[in-house]
Formats: C-alpha cells, sequence, structure tokens
C-alpha cells in the first residue's frame, strides 16, 4: 500500500476541535498524546483512542499515512468504553452535523441549559398561580407525563432536569399536607413510585422498574389483605415487615436470574462464545435491578416498622418483632457488597428507632433521658467495636460468624412473635386453663 507523506486531520473531542497535519510514516500510538492536549482532553492515555465517524477505529500498529484516510477527515478522540459499536445512519449525521464544539456553550451544556430554565419557569409560574398547590397532584402529574415524553422520545438532555423538576415540584407539592396524615401517607408512596417509573425509563432499566415496581405493589396489597381481614393498621404493618425481610433474602438471586447471569455463567462452563458486552449487560441489568429492589424494600420496611412501632410501648411480642426484624436488617446489609445498599437499609433501621423512640416516650416521658443515652451509646458501640475487635482476619472471620448467627435467631424469632401480636399465646393460654 501506498504511504502519504502527510495527511491532514481534523480531531475531535467533546469540548474542542483541531485541524492537523500528520506525517503518515507515524502511527495513531505515536500522535494520540498530543492530539488529547490539543482538544483537552483529561482522560488517561490508554482509556482513549482514535475512530472515524462512522466508528471504525484506527489501527494503532499502522502508520497514518497507510490508513486510507481522506484529506481532512474528521476523527475523534472518543474512551474506549464508549466507542460506537456499529455504525447508525442518525449517529453518523449527529457527528457531522454538531460542529459547534467550542466553549461552554456546546451541543452538550445547551440543552441541560434550556431544560433548566424551561423547569425554573414552570415552577415560577405555578408558585405565582393563586391555589395553584391546594391539588398539587394536578402539575406533578405533568411534569412526569412531560419527562416521560421527553425521555421516550430520546431527549435525555432534556428529560433529566425536568426529572429533577419534578421532584422539587414534589417536594413543594408534599410540604402543604399535614405531616403523619393519611394523606400525607399516600402522597409520598405515590410520589415514590413515579419516580421509580421515571427513573426506570430515563435509565432504559425496564427489568428493574418492573421487579422494584412490583414489589411496591406485592407489598401493598399483602397491607391491603390484612387490613381487609380485620388487621389493624399497625399489626398489618408488622406482617409486612416480616414478610419484606424476607423478601431482602431472596432478591439477589431474583435480580441475577433476570438477568440472564445464571445464562451467562452457564454458557462460559459449557465452553460457548460468550461476547464481552453480553456480560456487561447482564451485569449492568443485575446491578439496577438489585439496587431499585432494595431501595424499595428499605422504604417498605421503614413505613411498616413505623406503623408497628406504635404498639412496641404496650405490646411484648410487638416489641420483639420490630427489634428482631430492624436486627436482622442491619445484619444482612453485610451480604450487599454495595455502599448504597448497606445506606438505604440502616437509614430504614434508624427511621424504625425513632419511631419506636417516639412510641415509648409518649407512654412513659421519664424514660426520654435513658433513651438518649443509650441511643449515644449505641452509636458509640455500632462505630468502634468493628474497628478495633475485628482488626485481624481471625477477629473478622469470627464477627461474621457471630453476626451470621444472630442474624438467623432474629430471622427465626419474627415469626413467633408475629404470631403473638395478634394475641394467639394468651388465647390458647386462657384455653388450657
Amino acid at each position: 500500500m501506498t504511504q502519504s507523506p502527510f495527511v491532514r486531520l481534523t480531531i475531535r473531542g467533546s469540548e474542542r476541535a483541531a485541524d492537523v497535519i500528520v506525517p503518515g510514516s507515524l502511527t495513531p500510538a505515536d500522535v494520540i498524546p498530543e492530539f488529547i492536549e490539543l482538544v483537552g482532553e483529561t482522560t488517561k492515555v490508554s482509556s482513549l483512542g482514535l475512530f472515524t465517524v462512522l466508528g471504525a477505529r484506527l489501527d494503532h500498529t499502522v502508520p497514518v499515512g497507510e490508513q486510507e484516510l481522506l484529506d481532512g477527515q474528521v476523527v475523534q478522540v472518543l474512551p474506549l468504553a464508549d466507542a460506537p459499536l456499529e455504525p447508525v445512519v442518525h449517529d453518523v449525521v449527529d457527528r457531522l452535523t454538531a460542529i459547534d464544539v467550542r466553549g461552554l456553550w456546546n451541543d452538550t451544556s445547551r440543552p441541560w441549559v434550556l431544560g433548566i430554565l424551561s423547569t425554573v419557569l414552570l415552577l415560577l409560574s405555578l408558585w405565582f398561580i393563586p391555589g395553584a398547590f391546594s391539588r398539587p397532584w394536578w402539575p406533578v402529574a405533568g411534569m412526569y407525563a412531560l419527562t416521560i415524553v421527553t425521555a421516550a422520545l430520546k431527549v435525555h438532555t432534556l428529560a433529566w432536569p425536568l426529572y429533577a423538576g419534578s421532584l422539587l415540584l414534589t417536594f413543594l407539592g408534599g410540604i402543604n399536607f399535614e405531616f403523619g396524615s393519611k394523606e400525607s401517607a399516600i402522597w409520598w408512596l405515590s410520589a415514590f413510585a413515579a419516580n421509580l417509573a421515571v427513573f426506570g425509563v430515563l435509565r432504559r432499566r425496564f427489568l428493574a422498574l418492573g421487579t422494584a415496581l412490583a414489589t411496591l405493589a406485592a407489598s401493598i396489597g399483602i397491607f391491603t389483605l390484612s387490613t381487609t381481614l380485620g388487621a389493624t393498621v399497625e399489626q398489618a404493618g408488622a406482617i409486612v415487615a416480616v414478610i419484606a425481610l424476607a423478601a431482602l433474602g431472596l432478591v439477589p438471586r431474583f435480580a441475577m436470574q433476570g438477568a440472564g447471569l445464571y445464562k451467562v455463567q452457564d454458557a462460559l462452563a459449557e465452553g460457548d462464545d460468550v461476547k464481552v458486552k453480553r456480560v456487561d449487560v447482564a451485569i449492568s441489568e443485575a446491578y439496577e435491578a438489585l439496587s431499585m429492589s432494595v431501595i424499595v424494600l428499605a422504604v417498605i420496611l421503614a413505613i411498616s416498622l413505623g406503623l408497628a412501632s406504635a404498639l412496641v410501648a404496650e405490646n411484648i411480642f410487638a416489641a420483639i418483632t420490630v427489634a428482631a426484624v430492624a436486627i436482622a436488617m442491619v445484619f444482612r446489609t453485610r451480604h450487599f457488597p454495595f455502599a448504597l445498599h448497606r445506606a438505604v437499609l440502616w437509614g430504614a433501621a434508624i427511621v424504625t428507632g425513632v419511631c419506636c423512640a417516639q412510641a415509648i416516650v409518649a407512654s412513659n416521658p421519664d424514660l426520654s433521658l435513658w433513651l438518649g443515652v443509650g441511643v449515644i451509646v449505641v452509636a458509640i458501640a455500632v462505630y468502634t467495636v468493628p474497628r478495633f475487635a475485628f482488626r485481624s482476619s481471625v477477629n473478622s472471620a469470627l464477627g461474621r460468624r457471630i453476626s451470621g448467627v444472630i442474624e438467623r435467631i432474629c430471622t427465626l424469632v419474627t415469626v413467633p412473635a408475629l404470631v403473638g401480636i395478634f394475641g394467639v399465646y394468651s388465647e390458647l393460654l386462657r384455653t388450657f386453663q
């Protein structure tokens, strides 16, 4: 192949572009550090590559003059992870027409700025309309519907600011309700479900969205069925909490199975040729499904345990149930390797503790001081004991075994204690007497 002595190229980065003349004897590996400096990229050289507008990657070992590049051809500096998998017509058109890549006002920032400004204007107009927030679900529903439409049209740079505005509008509308009322609970639960739906559509994670909404619907159905059969709201909360704790142990397996990780593992074990992209997609879908399901279960546990905590001062079995579920939930966080999952479960446990403390203080105000001291002692113990008692690997293994035993005991205790909330043991005792 004839080698061109010099090749004129237009190098495009994420923010800037540059016209260069490259000696044809140099390879892309030789010139990419200079290209990165010219277009102002901050990513490491090892994670970047040169691509044509059609998505074809330049061979880093072949000289530039031997790669049949046209005079003045556009070459992009892209992260290898974001490289296009295959050329698509609209991608080519977008890349050829997106020529404004200089400065802060570029093709990436423009939709964000317009979306944020339009959201702010909508919020201001709703704020100054008399009585607009007396029925806040109407503007909120409109905002969420607009977000769904923009996401369906794949205008994600506009959909995300609209979603942020929807969250703000949800908060502004929610504070109009009296805290703790039935209407407030319905409002926040509906807003939570709507946020899950919109977030799932924005991220294109329909498996995760379906798993999360199915979990939420099952919990609401169990709660409604329990109250219909004669249970009080507090007793129904205890039932939902115990079932949610059991579901928390099954969620990881369901997430991996639904995402197809087990099929990928079987294919690898059988020696089949599995593409890396398929593995990445399966892992990503499993993580999204697991994250959404754990967040939903944490919210359900916080609400249900908060309802059941109203009985802890007057029913010993309710106190045992709430304590066992909360402790098992906290110890179960060690099965989740991601900080997000552990954080939401710890948050649910803290909400449960606050609700229990309020119920106990309302029943016996003299215990408020002792409860405060107990909270301080528990917080110090939780923070210091793992750091000092389990420094060595032997002690860490012992700590994991102890926590596993405590978790199993608390899980086994929940069902007998839940039965006791309904007065079954006292009825049996009176029958035998």
